[in-house]
Parts: C-alpha cells; sequence; structure tokens
C-alpha cells in the first residue's frame, strides 16, 4: 500500500493538530495552526494511508543574506512506529527534496552522529555530511543573557 504524501494547507489545520496532539502530545490552537501553514516559508508534509496520517515532516525555507539564494531546513520527520521502513520516511523526504529542487535550494538537516539510523536513512537519499564538525547552541528565552565584556 502506497502513502499518499502532500504538503498541507491553511484549509488543512485540524490535521496539523492532530498531528501534534498524537506526536506530541501537546495541545495548539486551529487558528495558530492555520497561520504557520499560511506562511510560505513553513512546510508540513503527511504521509496518509487511507484518510489517516501516519507520518510528518517539517521544513522551513530560509533565505540567504550573503547571496541570492535559498535553503530548506528539514526541522523534524516522524513515521508512526508500525509503518517505519515500508519507504514512507523516503517519501516525505523526497517531497521536501523535490519542492526544493522547484527553487533551487539546496536542503539541511541535522542529527547526531549517535543516530546510526537516522544516519544511515539520510545518507541512503544521499545526503552527505559536509564537515562532521558542527556543533548545535542553543538559547533558551527564559535565560538571563551574560554580561558583556567590558
Amino acid at each position: 500500500m502506497t502513502a499518499l504524501i502532500r504538503r498541507l494547507t491553511p484549509a488543512d489545520a485540524h490535521i496539523a493538530q492532530r498531528i501534534v496532539a498524537r506526536f506530541h502530545r501537546g495541545d495548539v490552537p486551529v487558528a495558530y495552526l492555520g497561520r504557520y501553514l499560511a506562511n510560505p516559508t513553513n512546510y508540513l508534509f503527511v504521509a496518509e494511508l487511507d484518510g489517516a496520517v501516519v507520518g510528518f515532516l517539517t521544513a522551513h525555507r530560509l533565505d540567504r543574506l550573503n547571496r541570492e539564494a535559498t535553503q530548506f531546513f528539514i526541522y523534524e520527520i516522524e513515521v508512526d512506529e508500525e509503518f517505519r521502513r515500508q519507504g514512507i520516511g523516503s517519501g516525505l523526504l523526497r517531497a521536501v527534496l523535490e519542492s526544493a529542487r522547484i527553487e533551487g535550494a539546496e536542503v539541511f538537516v541535522l542529527t547526531n552522529e549517535s543516530n546510526r539510523p537516522a544516519v544511515r536513512f539520510y545518507e541512503s537519499l544521499g545526503g552527505m555530511v559536509e564537515t562532521g564538525d558542527d556543533l548545535l547552541f542553543v538559547y533558551r528565552p527564559w535565560s538571563p543573557l551574560p554580561d558583556s565584556p567590558t
């Protein structure tokens, strides 16, 4: 059985709300999700089997300052455990790669070297590790900024 892969639109905000509830155990207002989906730089692809969402991928289109170029950042990909290893994740990734190809954009995704299944997955679809020494820094909005050096 082949999953239907499609990008959600603002009219699908109720589907996005079900995704948040199911995969993140969260509750986000439909109005917010409608605005999220209306933003042309936000991409939410779903994989559906018989009308039920079994996986999704979120990505964001980023414009570069230093050159006339666009990149896509894959933020998250998730497939129901019972539907893994059936080509659904690959279908979702291919959907965002095709969107990026149409725009002439490069795509990047972050994962951990220790997450071997993810590394193998991204490599299997042509992904390449660019430097191998990238670090991810996170700044929490509730953390105070350090004093400026004098």
